[in-house]
């Protein structure tokens, strides 16, 4: 908001609940919504929408479609975060580093034989040329152990935390759109809604990427 304040003054940026918003009845012409209004609560969203939409007024959403393209790609996603996590791979590879900057060597032969199962896990995850998670956090990971000289321990557990934070994230991040993906049911729920409020609405349209269903499009006048 802040960002857009700077490039376009004349545009008015409000930060609020979808479902509560501090406008008056009948406000705006024009609606619309890209892969947001699903995540409101889609139905409380819609009787907000028709309480701000003025006569003649448009709504257009486009929303997260469940089983869609999109929502398969997130639940990789999850998967991919969820053998990371799993897999113990960060927290193996602090202790790993623990016993090397110890000088222990049995201790980090031992390290090493207890990492080789997340290893493998992880770098199966990897996909040649594709960036993830997995490709930063192991070559990242050999990085520091090619030139675990040149750093300091603190360091490195520093980075592989970094890691962590980032996987958690990212991963919230993609449950949450996969929590709000919508159904058919769900998208007839939302038609009931806005049609109870008074709105007509237009069959709900299925948006395609690469010729595949992705996400709805719900329009409302």
């Amino acid at each position: 908001i802040n960002a857009l304040k700077q490039s376009l003054p004349q545009v008015t940026g409000q930060i609020s609940s979808a479902t509560d918003t501090p406008y008056s009845e009948a406000e705006f012409t024009t609606i619309t919504s890209q892969f947001g209004f699903e995540y409101a609560g889609p139905n409380e969203a819609a009787k907000e929408v028709a309480r701000l939409l003025a006569p003649n007024g448009t709504f257009v959403a486009i929303v997260h479609k469940s089983d869609g393209a999109i929502h398969e790609e997130v639940r990789g996603h999850i998967d991919h975060c969820k053998t990371i996590e799993s897999s113990g791979y960060i927290e193996k590879a602090k202790a790993l580093f623990r016993d090397v900057y110890s000088g222990d060597v049995d201790a980090m032969n031992n390290s090493i034989e207890f990492m080789a199962g997340a290893r493998e896990q992880v770098f199966g995850l990897v996909v040649p040329g594709r960036p993830s998670i997995a490709s930063h956090l192991t070559e990242g990971t050999a990085q520091l152990w090619d030139k675990r000289a040149s750093y300091a321990l603190r360091d490195v557990v520093t980075w592989l935390d970094g890691v962590e934070a980032q996987r958690a994230s990212f991963q919230s991040r993609m449950e949450a759109m996969s929590d709000a993906a919508l159904s058919q049911d769900d998208v007839n729920s939302v038609v009931e809604t806005l049609q109870g409020e008074g709105l007509t609405v237009a069959e709900p349209e299925s948006f395609e990427l690469g010729g595949e269903p992705a996400a709805w499009i719900i329009r409302a006048t």
